[in-house]
């Protein structure tokens, strides 16, 4: 819920718009060069909360503090487009040889290491907002909270809730429609659910929560709000795991997982098989590599690979699966896989369940045998996913696609790349693909004008409360 609360409260160079797409925000104009690398922007007169002026330098002061190797920052990674951003984290490099640069008050360059043509879009996320330069340089006694959004902050109990009011100093022509906005903090699903149906909040579900199995069986299913929004659950083998290291294996998995019982017998609320680690809309594959459900084919696979391993049934051992606690819909896939994998392979399954902070450490550090997580793209395009998968897996003829697709011009050439690169990526099955999730939610009659990006990214700038 943060990052749609700092969306309200903070204006970046462009947002998502009323229909989900990105356009230009506090950027009043943007020129581009003719290599794709070079991104100046113009800003509109606008005001900090506080009544001082917005400037490029406070942009510059944002996106530098966050690639300081001294500033405790998790997201650095998002700003890699921009020239030097990693050397610079990395403490290759100093701040000033990134491509962040003010050419006078209002005017913001920004040079990348390659052409992106994603940027515009990945300026959308809230990481990309400014902060006051001056205010932050006032130091932690500095009482008020300054942003420049179309809302201020109001209230907030860590415990409770967020409330938030319109800034009167918004520079926008088009302001947001409600002069007021609380976000309650619930952490049972259940009892959010419960203040949904009496009335006392008019949104429940995705993505400010979950919506439990238990409760979409209670649900008539046209009743929920549903968006394909890119979202992939993965089941990622951590290949150094001996038993893992055989693509045998690793297809024989694959192969094992029933993802049609899982989405149309299970879960039954519009989830799809996967058949890539893409979201449908930016893969290019037409096949796949993997038989889904295919136990015939899983068996001859699991025992082809036992056999590359020197291994018996009798002598394999068994594998762990890691998924996030106290989420119904991971945990019963966990549980739905681990009887397919048993069954059709006849190898011991275990699961272990983390908090998701546990559970992500572990992913991205490769602590772990198998490890059930949901993925999401930052933005509209494949490289989100194959750059990260290029940082991880060390494989030389992978990351050559993708570094030829980075720096191309061409589009056709760039799409061919890509193509080549998820065919690798899905050859190999580092990740195997599970299903294509939803955004699934519930709102109030009264509530329109929702802003709902493809990759799942909302803005509530744009919301009404009337009926209609």
């Amino acid at each position: 819920m943060s990052l749609i609360v700092i969306r309200q409260l903070f204006e970046g160079l462009t947002r998502i718009d009323a229909d989900g797409s990105h356009t230009l925000a506090l950027a009043k104009s943007v020129t581009i060069s003719d290599d794709g690398c070079c991104y100046t922007f113009k800003l509109h007169p606008s005001k900090w909360s506080n009544g001082e002026e917005v400037t490029a330098y406070d942009f510059e002061y944002a996106w530098k503090s966050i690639l300081d190797p001294s500033f405790p920052s998790t997201c650095a990674y998002v700003l890699y487009d921009i020239k030097n951003a990693l050397e610079a984290y990395q403490g290759k490099c100093s701040l000033d040889d990134v491509g962040i640069n003010v050419v006078d008050s209002h005017t913001l360059q920004v040079t990348l290491k390659n052409a992106a043509p994603y940027f515009l879009e990945l300026l959308s996320m809230p990481v990309f907002s400014p902060v006051s330069r001056s205010h932050c340089q006032k130091g932690t006694s500095a009482p008020e909270y300054v942003s420049n959004g179309p809302f201020i902050l109001k209230a907030h109990d860590v415990h409770s809730h967020i409330s938030l009011e319109k800034n009167p100093l918004y520079w926008s022509a088009s302001p947001p429609q409600m002069d007021t906005m609380s976000f309650t903090i619930i952490e049972d699903p259940q009892t959010a659910y419960n203040m949904f149906r009496t009335g006392q909040i008019d949104w429940f579900g995705e993505p400010c929560g979950e919506v439990p199995l238990n409760i979409i069986n209670e649900l008539d299913p046209n009743a929920l709000y549903k968006k394909d929004i890119g979202q992939c659950t993965w089941l990622r083998c951590q290949m150094n795991v001996p038993l893992l290291s055989s693509k045998s294996v690793r297809k024989a998995i694959a192969s094992a997982i029933d993802r049609e019982t899982i989405c149309n017998r299970f879960l039954k609320c519009g989830e799809v098989p996967a058949q890539t680690v893409l979201a449908k809309s930016l893969s290019q594959l037409s096949t796949s590599t993997f038989n889904n459900g295919d136990a015939q084919e899983a068996k001859r696979l699991f025992e082809q690979g036992l056999e590359e391993l020197g291994l018996t049934k009798e002598s394999c051992p068994s594998l762990t699966i890691q998924y996030k606690c106290n989420d119904q819909t991971i945990k019963a896939m966990a549980e739905l896989i681990q009887e397919q994998l048993e069954s059709t392979l006849g190898i011991k399954i275990l699961l272990q369940d983390c908090d998701y902070g546990t559970l992500l450490a572990r992913f991205l550090s490769g602590d772990f045998q198998l490890c059930l997580i949901d993925w999401f793209t930052f933005y509209q395009d494949p490289t989100y996913t194959l750059n990260w998968l290029k940082h991880e897996w060390q494989d030389s003829g992978f990351s050559h696609f993708v570094e030829q697709a980075e720096a191309t011009l061409n589009p056709p050439k760039r799409r061919r790349y890509l193509k080549k690169a998820e065919e690798l990526c899905i050859d190999h099955l580092l990740i195997i693909p599970v299903i294509h999730r939803n955004c699934k939610y519930l709102k109030s009659t009264s509530i329109h004008g929702e802003a709902l990006s493809a990759i799942g990214q909302i803005d509530f700038k744009w919301i009404d409360k009337k009926d209609l």
